[in-house]
């Protein structure tokens, strides 16, 4: 299982290795990390090792492994929820709200459909 510790801005968990947090990408002070995460129910702090709250039960890791997103600046991979490299803070591929392919992060047009979704799009500088 891999250690994380949470972001003190968002409180989203990161693992131990990232520099900025992969949802908010704040940078992550290096050497402060914590030990414990908060239960999302009750909010006891709980050992970064337990799956499950040791005060109310509820499972602390999302059950579902999903593939997690490669960073196109400097190739580290990130969990799905990212929207941050957490290993050099730069913004995560975004995807296509016409057909849901992955759009490069220098690409104003989808691959795929070539749907407008960079800027110029919807009043987007």
């Amino acid at each position: 299982m891999t250690q994380t510790f949470l972001c003190p801005n968002c409180g989203t968990e990161n693992a131990m290795s990232n520099r900025f947090c992969g949802a908010c990408g704040r940078e992550l002070a290096a050497g402060v990390q914590q030990s414990t995460k908060t239960c999302p129910s009750c909010g006891s702090q709980n050992d970064v090792a337990y799956r499950f709250c040791s005060a109310c039960g509820v499972r602390l890791a999302a059950g579902t492994e999903q593939l997690e997103k490669k960073c196109s600046s400097c190739g580290s991979e990130n969990p799905p929820a990212y929207k941050f490299c957490g290993t050099c803070g730069a913004k995560l591929g975004t995807d296509c709200p016409n057909c849901g392919a992955a759009i490069p992060p220098d690409s104003r047009y989808c691959p795929n459909c070539a749907y407008l979704c960079g800027e110029g799009r919807h009043g987007e500088p």
